[in-house]
């Protein structure tokens, strides 16, 4: 299906209504295609995986008081965590009006 989804937006012919022929209508509205994948196969997931890892790392650092794990504290550190953090902020990504309270918007349960 992600084959035949990926080649219609390049080639997509449909028999026209005034003539026997064929019109290439490709399809330019369609931004992914709709089937379940894994998240190396899909910009979207590994956006969405990104800020999901970012807010889990934020959430052990300030609420847990944890350590980073071991193999992620070889490549970043908190203050890396923080800026990533802020950036997410500052761009617009992060639901802010879902807890007010919090600088993130993150609503953390149980409170």
């Amino acid at each position: 299906m992600r084959k035949t989804a990926r080649a219609i937006r390049a080639f997509n012919p449909i028999q026209s209504k005034y003539s026997y022929g064929f019109v290439n209508q490709p399809i330019t509205n369609m931004i992914e295609d709709i089937m379940e994948k894994n998240s190396s196969e899909s910009y979207f997931i590994q956006i969405c995986d990104f800020v999901s890892f970012f807010i889990h790392l934020y959430f052990k650092l300030e609420y847990r008081h944890e350590a980073l794990p071991k193999r992620v504290a070889n490549v970043i550190d908190d203050t890396f965590i923080k800026r990533v953090m802020a950036t997410l902020k500052n761009s617009g990504r992060l639901n802010l009006k879902a807890n007010e309270s919090n600088q993130y918007g993150l609503v953390i349960y149980p409170k």
